[in-house]
Formats: C-alpha cells, structure tokens, sequence
C-alpha cells in the first residue's frame, strides 16, 4: 500500500484504481492520504459503508468500468475531468 501512494504521488496521477474487497488495504491506502482519488471496484455492496468516511475514497460495483478510460468516459467529468484531457491512472493488481 504505501508502495503504491509513494508511486501514485511520483507518477503524479488523478487517480488510484483497485479491485478489492479487503477492508483493510482500502483504510491504509486512505490513512497516507495519496492527492489521487482512490477507486474502488467491490461486488459486495457492505464496501461502500465500510468505507465512507475514508478519506477520497469512492466505490464502484465491478464491472465495464473497471477499466480505466471506460471509467473516465462516464465518470471523469464527476470528478472535474473531461475525455480530452491527458489523465494519470494507477491500476494496483493484487
């Protein structure tokens, strides 16, 4: 976890996209508080309220958007992004 906010911030991206129904890794990637807005992809619906006072973080059911320029399509502008703009995107795969 800490790995992957040290890249984020490197690499300086908008965005910290993973799979995860872990809990745990979701609240420690919150506490080092990455400026990117960390996505999360869970199929068990009790993720959202595990997480929601966790700081940046917003969750997604899996599925299409899960891929990157999918999710920006239909998302990005919630966030303040448009398509033609370029976007750094930090996909961790456990």
């Amino acid at each position: 976890a800490v790995g992957a906010v040290s890249l984020s911030f490197e690499l300086d991206c908008e965005f910290i996209f993973i799979e995860t129904d872990n809990i745990r890794l979701i609240h420690r990637i919150s506490t080092l508080r990455p400026k990117a807005y960390v996505i999360v992809f869970s199929s068990n619906p009790k993720i959202r309220g595990a997480v929601g006072i966790d700081f940046g973080v917003y969750v997604y059911p899996r599925g299409p958007d899960s891929n990157p320029i999918t999710f920006l399509k239909n998302h990005g502008e919630h966030y303040g992004f448009k398509m033609d703009q370029k976007v750094r995107v930090l996909k961790i795969e456990l």
